[in-house]
């Protein structure tokens, strides 16, 4: 039995609704159940984040914490989201060979390519 194709509007609606209740969701347990502080001794030595925010971790290394902990990656991921509204709305912003990549396409894939070697660089051994 075949279905009715669905709306894109109201799918995007569902999608939405179910995005913003999860997000609810999770502040609120963030709220009534935080994690315990995690406290480091001085004989462990600096901690070293997970090699998914080692980035991050070598802006704040560098870089004062409002600039390299919200507005560096603020941006990065703001202009990420907007990408698709950004690109004109010509169809996918993955780049293929069938067409001339948009403008606003270059700074995201230099931002991808920033982050991956600020990655490299918090990972390889200092000293």
């Amino acid at each position: 039995m075949d279905r009715p194709p669905v709306n894109r509007q109201i799918l995007l609606a569902r999608e939405g609704l179910a995005t913003l209740s999860l997000l609810a969701v999770l502040t609120g347990a963030a709220v009534f159940w935080p994690l315990a502080p995690v406290e480091v001794g001085p004989a462990q030595g600096p901690t070293q984040a997970p090699w998914l925010f080692l980035g991050l971790q070598t802006l704040l290394a560098h870089l004062p914490w409002l600039v390299g902990g919200v507005l560096m990656p603020g941006a990065i991921l703001g202009l990420l989201a907007a990408l698709p509204w950004l690109a004109g709305g010509r169809g996918p912003v993955i780049p293929t060979y069938s067409r001339r990549p948009s403008a606003w396409e270059y700074p995201a894939w230099l931002a991808l390519a920033a982050w991956a070697a600020l990655t490299w660089w918090g990972w390889r051994p200092h000293g």
